[in-house]
């Protein structure tokens, strides 16, 4: 038996997706910002590969909350306050800090958060 199928539309979309991610990947790499996502709760899931030129930190050192070794620590207490009040409300962060490092130096530094909320409201990540 041979059978014959089109699939046309099923290689369209591959080569969509292929560009769509060739796409995403050269924005996140030649952004001058650090996209970051993190879960419901706050834990940092994927920080960008500026994070390390910025910090000294790579990248894997910013998940769950090691994102707050990089923060100055006079600017770490309001920046966790303000982080916590965005959990708890689900509205937007936006806050400016000092990031880097000791042996780097601090700039100063704004970020921002929305929170993707799931149909019943609950957020899904940040």
């Amino acid at each position: 038996m041979v059978t014959t199928r089109d699939v046309t539309a099923r290689r369209r979309a591959e080569a969509e997706l292929r560009a769509s991610e060739e796409h995403y990947r050269s924005l996140v790499e030649l952004h001058p910002q650090v996209p970051w996502t993190a879960g419901p709760s706050a834990e940092v899931l994927e920080a960008g590969p500026r994070w390390k030129e910025i910090t000294g930190f790579e990248p894997a050192e910013a998940l769950g909350t090691g994102w707050a070794k990089a923060i100055h620590p006079d600017d770490l207490p309001n920046a966790e306050r303000q982080w916590s009040q965005s959990i708890a409300t689900g509205d937007p962060l936006d806050i400016e800090f000092r990031l880097g490092g000791a042996k780097r130096g601090y700039r100063w530094f704004r970020s921002r958060a929305a929170a993707l909320k799931s149909h019943d409201g609950t957020v899904i990540r940040w």
